[in-house]
C-alpha cells in the first residue's frame, strides 16, 4: 500500500478521501430521517381519517420507488 511506502514527518498525516465518505454519511443520515417521516405522514393522515383501515389504503395506494430508481434519482439530483 501506498501508506506504507510513503513517511511522513511526524505531526502529518494522509487521509484519503472521495465522494464514499459524504454518500455514507447521507445514507447514515436517511436511515432515521426516512421511518420518521412515513410515521409522520402516517400520522396525519390518520388525524384527518380518524381510521386505520382508510389510512392504511391511502399509504398503500401511494406508488413507492425501487432501489435502483430510488438511486438514479438521488444520483441524477446532487
Amino acid at each position: 500500500m501506498v501508506r506504507d511506502q510513503v513517511k511522513l514527518p511526524p505531526g502529518y498525516a494522509a487521509l484519503w478521501s472521495g465522494p464514499y465518505e459524504p454518500m455514507a454519511r447521507g445514507r447514515a443520515r436517511l436511515t432515521y430521517i426516512i421511518p420518521f417521516t412515513v410515521f409522520l405522514v402516517f400520522l396525519l393522515l390518520y388525524l384527518n381519517a380518524r381510521s386505520f383501515a382508510k389510512t392504511a389504503i391511502v399509504l398503500l395506494a401511494v406508488p413507492r420507488p425501487s432501489a435502483p430508481s430510488g438511486s438514479c434519482t438521488c444520483s441524477a439530483t446532487t
